[in-house]
């Protein structure tokens, strides 16, 4: 038997998806035994992979949408500041609203990426949770402890778990 690329070159090995005759040069060793470089490329998984400009346009929507959730908060900020309740009511607005976006983060990602899979979409999310944290902190007057309270600690896990589920 001789290989299929290397025709000259005599060899015993075969591919164990196709069948081919492989040599040394040409043997991709997998989890599932032998394969030509052919079929071990196919065996690679298209959900993971992510071309330069789909990186670029998730990092650019997700900074986008980030920034829109931002500039609402700071609006139902300053329109929930003037309420006369007991309780902050604001607060919990924003809390509300924070865990909202970790979905629609996790939403547009999945969109721009076309439902793709990987951790550089979940880094991405994260970012994007970041940005509306930090416009929290500093476009709102929340200080950082108010994230360490009960309601603010549930609303941030949430929403990291919502915006990184589907990645």
């Amino acid at each position: 038997m001789f290989c299929f690329r290397h025709t000259k070159t005599s060899t015993v090995l075969s591919c164990s998806r196709c069948g081919q005759p492989i040599c040394i040069d040409c043997l991709v060793q997998t989890v599932v035994g032998n394969r030509c470089f052919i079929c071990s490329r196919a065996s690679e998984n298209i959900f993971f992979r992510l071309s330069f400009w789909t990186i670029i346009k998730v990092f650019l929507a997700t900074t986008f949408a980030a920034v829109f959730i931002s500039l609402i908060m700071i609006l139902i900020n300053l329109f929930t500041l003037n309420l006369k309740s007991p309780i902050y009511t604001g607060m919990f607005f924003l809390y509300g609203i924070l865990i909202i976006s970790g979905f629609i983060i996790g939403e547009v990602i999945s969109a721009v990426s076309n439902h793709k899979r990987g951790i550089v979409l979940k880094t991405a999310s994260i970012y994007g949770l970041s940005i509306i944290v930090i416009a929290m902190i500093f476009g709102n007057g929340i200080v950082f402890s108010d994230f360490l309270n009960m309601y603010g600690a549930v609303s941030v896990l949430l929403a990291c778990f919502l915006c990184v589920r589907k990645f």
